[in-house]
């Protein structure tokens, strides 16, 4: 009998802890690359992923990844 009433305080937390999450705000990646294989934004709602540039191995820059 105790099982059922530990499932249900389970759902209920999880339930909860998806309400949080819902309202946690996500902040996007940054513009510039601090090293490679990082996550950048390319351009506004387009996620970009830090290279190495082609023409300056010494240059990061954020490549699209769509």
């Amino acid at each position: 009998m105790l099982r059922p009433a530990l499932a249900l305080i389970a759902a209920a937390l999880l339930s909860l802890a998806g309400c949080v999450a819902d309202k946690a705000k996500v902040s996007e990646p940054p513009a510039t690359c601090a090293k490679v294989g990082d996550i950048c934004t390319f351009s506004p709602g387009k996620l970009g992923l830090c290279v190495e540039s082609t023409a300056d191995s010494t240059n990061l820059i954020c490549q699209s990844q769509h």
